[in-house]
């Protein structure tokens, strides 16, 4: 079966993210402010009266923090901790370019050394030229996930 995946610019940045957990994109909104000392989390929005944290994308690849545009967008991605543990997530990006449904030849692999380690990044040919593809795990990898739980249970919806 053929991946699906979700274009979209962060920055200067085009990139991709698998689409299999995309639940849906919504559209930037006013977020709920929280105690929180997770660097990455904006804040949280009710989503189905469900709360949700909202992530920024720019934290979570490293780059400096961006205010929140109405021309942006959240992607709703449900995060697998387990077999019995998923949550919601929203992803925080500028621009969506789109969804993809790619042929094999369009992506490619491409190895660069990091360290004493050799990294595989794949990327994918688009009518937006050349984007970055991005694994979930490797997005959030950084996250500490009882807190993201906690912060979900402790904010009121």
């Amino acid at each position: 079966m053929k991946s699906h995946y979700i274009g979209f610019t962060v920055g200067d940045y085009r990139l991709a993210l698998q689409a299999e957990d995309l639940e849906r994109v919504l559209p930037a909104a006013a977020l709920q402010l929280v105690p929180t000392n997770i660097p990455a989390c904006l804040g949280v929005l009710t989503v189905e009266y469900q709360v949700v944290p909202v992530l920024s994308c720019h934290i979570l690849l490293g780059l400096p923090s961006k205010a929140i545009h109405p021309e942006d967008h959240f992607l709703l991605v449900n995060r697998h901790f387990s077999e019995s543990k998923t949550i919601r997530l929203l992803i925080h990006v500028e621009h969506l370019l789109g969804l993809l449904k790619p042929d094999d030849d369009e992506i490619s692999e491409h190895h660069i050394p990091q360290g004493n380690e050799m990294q595989v990044v794949r990327s994918l040919k688009s009518q937006w030229g050349l984007l970055t593809v991005l694994a979930q795990d490797e997005l959030l990898a950084g996250l500490d996930i009882q807190q993201l739980i906690g912060l979900i249970e402790e904010t009121p919806s």
